[in-house]
């Protein structure tokens, strides 16, 4: 039985450095910047852009050693992680799978 998702929570983006990915986000996309925090416990500051019920997050690892910093070191910056409507808390960064846009 497959299950199915009825909607989006978020979309993770892995970055470098959210001052320089806010850029494309906020001219080139059009969104605003809803907030940004620090999650210590995961080691990543997070810049959350709403869009319509979901929003984009800006992840940017405070370490190189933290879950982004190695995410962003084995996959790439700007690799992305979904979180859908069943979820409640973040993705394990461990189990995300990167999405290619062409």
């Amino acid at each position: 039985m497959s299950s199915k998702v009825s909607k989006i929570q978020h979309l993770g983006v892995a970055v470098s450095s959210i001052e320089d990915a806010l850029n494309f986000w906020r001219e080139g996309m059009g969104l605003e910047l809803g907030a940004v925090e620090v999650v210590e416990d995961q080691g990543v500051k997070v810049a959350l852009l709403p869009i319509g019920e979901s929003r984009i997050e800006l992840l940017e690892p405070t370490g190189d050693e933290t879950p982004v910093g190695k995410f962003i070191t084995k996959r790439g910056q700007e690799s992305i992680t979904s979180a859908s409507r069943w979820m409640t808390s973040r993705p394990n960064l461990k189990n995300s799978k990167r999405v290619e846009f062409v």
